[in-house]
């Protein structure tokens, strides 16, 4: 029961819009055509639509509308030209995968236009009239569906993205906690797994940049900008910083390779990253939480530490990296950019003389 719970209070609001821009769909096009056979498209290009809108890009439904329209279209002239469903089908599936690839839509156009296409192709024979009356319902459908979404969700994509950051920042702050604990214990293959751990981070990037042009074209309907955090800029230094955590993973891999104990202040840095981290995916996930500036320049300090002990390369190339991570941090808390290095260089210079906040 817990779990039924959960799912559904996580997804009573699609629920809600899909019955509610079903309804509207069924009704407009009932009443501006008339009840007949064709009208299940009016409500059918709603679902399909609304289904991809649900927290991704406007340019996505607006895609599966078009192909919906256009499998429609292209099914009706061959069956001008041919009775045979076969030519029918294939010369649909054909001309949408040539759209797709030529202006570079998902696959999910060729899906829902081939299977809006199949239906037409083994469907019964209809009357022009009855080829333009449903494209009138397709459109009635895709409309109902991209203006009941932005009613009620206008700012659902905000909503992914911020979870999304803070999956991502957890992520990142799991892949600190192996690098250390395989440099720690000089174990080869844990250091390799935390390698590849961090190289399918950029997987993640990929979907933020996503979810924040979600954001920019949900926004369409609702222009209040002033309110949400600069996505773009915490995006852009997160991605730096996995690339930061790329290189630091590498030479994990090279300090436990070497058999030789990872320096304490490099293990006790990480640590301390690896929390801030965690705590910064609470503050950009949620919007409630304290800075993680001090803890980032304190973990910065205490990797200064490993400087006056004749580091390894290894340990060098470590401290280096800490150090990048440290700026992207400071930059994704919201410490101006160019001032965030120069913090980080002070802490780097200067003696550990308190505990970590």
């Amino acid at each position: 029961m817990a779990l039924l719970h959960r799912r559904l209070s996580g997804s009573w609001l699609f629920v809600t819009e899909s019955v509610i821009a079903a309804s509207i769909a069924w009704l407009i096009a009932t009443s501006i055509l008339g009840v007949r056979p064709e009208s299940f498209f009016a409500p059918a290009s709603t679902m399909l639509v609304l289904g991809q809108i649900r927290g991704q890009r406007v340019r996505r439904a607006l895609e599966v509308w078009g192909g919906v329209l256009v499998g429609i279209l292209t099914a009706h002239l061959l069956r001008l030209l041919t009775d045979e469903p076969l030519v029918t089908v294939a010369g649909s599936v054909l001309v949408l995968s040539l759209l797709a690839v030529l202006t570079s839509a998902n696959a999910v156009v060729v899906v829902q236009g081939s299977v809006s296409a199949l239906y037409v192709a083994v469907g019964p024979a209809v009357a022009p009239s009855g080829v333009s009356a449903r494209l009138v319902d397709v459109v009635i459908g895709g409309g109902c569906a991209l203006v009941i979404s932005q009613a009620f969700t206008g700012r659902a994509p905000a909503r992914h993205l911020r979870e999304d950051l803070r999956s991502t920042l957890v992520a990142v702050s799991q892949v600190l906690d192996a690098v250390r604990a395989a440099a720690s214990g000089g174990q080869v293959p844990a250091a390799l797994d935390a390698l590849e751990q961090a190289r399918r981070l950029d997987a993640r990037i990929d979907a933020l940049r996503s979810g924040m042009q979600a954001v920019r074209e949900t926004s369409w309907l609702r222009r209040r900008n002033g309110d949400r955090p600069d996505f773009e800029k915490t995006v852009r230094h997160l991605d730096y910083a996995v690339r930061n955590l790329r290189v630091l993973a590498r030479s994990g891999v090279v300090v436990a390779r070497s058999g030789a104990p990872l320096p304490a202040p490099l293990e006790q840095a990480l640590r301390e990253l690896s929390g801030a981290v965690t705590d910064l995916g609470v503050l950009l996930g949620t919007g409630t939480g304290t800075t993680v500036v001090p803890t980032v320049l304190h973990a910065a300090r205490t990797a200064g530490e490993a400087l006056g002990e004749e580091p390894r390369l290894a340990s060098a190339m470590m401290i280096g990296q800490i150090r990048g991570l440290a700026v992207d941090l400071l930059r994704m808390s919201g410490v101006d950019e160019r001032q965030a290095p120069d913090d980080v260089d002070e802490a780097l210079a200067r003696p550990v003389l308190e505990p970590a906040p």
